[in-house]
């Protein structure tokens, strides 16, 4: 399984139809903290290889190669992060492709197959 690099994230795509994903999975620099090192504490450790474990088995995985204070992928556009708007498009562009593979979305959008997107948009 090759993990493809975005510009702020990672991604495999799976034929299963669901994704699982490590928003938080890049540590913070002292820099991006602001000088504070207890900053450069927010973030989630192991998600990012849960992750992977969890995507060898057929999900779509994204893992954040940036920390949430760059871009914080939990967050909408307005959040006042350097990279939000930029890395936020790159994440929905992953998830819609996503969606359209495993025929879940029509080209524009529409939706084709409500079974199987319960429990994905649940």
């Amino acid at each position: 399984m090759q993990f493809e690099q975005g510009r702020f994230l990672k991604y495999v795509y799976g034929n299963l139809c669901c994704h699982v994903d490590a928003v938080h999975a890049k540590k913070p620099t002292l820099v991006e903290a602001g000088g504070d090192p207890k900053r450069t504490k927010l973030w989630d450790i192991y998600t990012g290889d849960i992750v992977s474990e969890i995507a060898a088995c057929g999900c779509t995985g994204m893992i954040a190669t940036v920390s949430r204070l760059a871009a914080d992928l939990n967050r909408g556009p307005e959040h006042e992060a350097p990279l939000q708007k930029d890395a936020l498009r790159e994440y929905r562009e992953v998830i819609r492709h996503n969606l359209e593979r495993t025929c879940i979305l029509g080209q524009n959008g529409e939706l084709i197959r409500l079974i199987c997107t319960l429990p994905y948009m649940g």
